[in-house]
């Protein structure tokens, strides 16, 4: 990001630099049209050396003139190249951002995973205290249900189940948000 403001920053201060160069280039001739208009009022009073002297000015101008208009054309190069730095620069931002918002998609889906395995662990617990309850008052009257402890034994399978599952969500959401970080580390490694 601030490569693109540093970028922008020069191709205003090229483009300023070029506007001045312009208003220098555009107050010259006007100044050498009043400078003929006074020679031609004053006429053959003038010695010869003035319009050596003017010969000499024009020549200066004239070179001025092609530097200045050679520079205007390096800065309009390197602005052109700056504003085309500029565009490579947001289309990696913009891809940059699409990847973010993928990765954050991909992390909420995995949170959302991982809260249903959570939500199915807690009710597979709940059962599995209510049958253990059960079967702890079967005890103490001393009857042994046979339906409790098919009841209990299933609850305890299914807490064994939604654990796992819980687990393989979880493993599953760190690593949806590791992966942006690594292939990062990778990139990095690699340039």
């Amino acid at each position: 990001m601030s490569e693109i403001s540093e970028l922008e920053r020069r191709i205003t201060a090229a483009l300023d630099r070029i506007a001045r160069d312009v208003d220098v280039l555009a107050a010259r001739p006007a100044v050498a049209e009043s400078t003929a208009e006074s020679d031609s009022e004053q006429g053959a009073d003038q010695a010869p050396s003035d319009a050596v002297e003017t010969a000499a000015e024009a020549a200066a101008t004239a070179e001025e003139l092609a530097t200045l208009k050679q520079q205007l054309e390096d800065e309009k190069l390197a602005n052109q190249q700056l504003e085309e730095r500029l565009k490579s620069l947001r289309l990696k931002l913009d891809k940059k951002d699409a990847e973010a918002e993928l990765a954050m998609s991909d992390l909420k889906t995995s949170m959302a995973e991982l809260d249903g395995a959570l939500q199915a662990l807690r009710q597979s617990s709940a059962e599995l205290r209510g049958s253990s309850v059960a079967l702890r008052q079967g005890a103490a009257a001393g009857v042994s249900d046979p339906e409790a402890i098919n009841a209990a034994m299933a609850a305890e399978l299914a807490a064994l189940q939604a654990e796992r599952q819980a687990e393989a969500a979880e493993g599953g959401a760190i690593l949806t948000a590791m992966e942006p970080l690594l292939t990062r580390a990778e990139e990095k490694e690699q340039a």
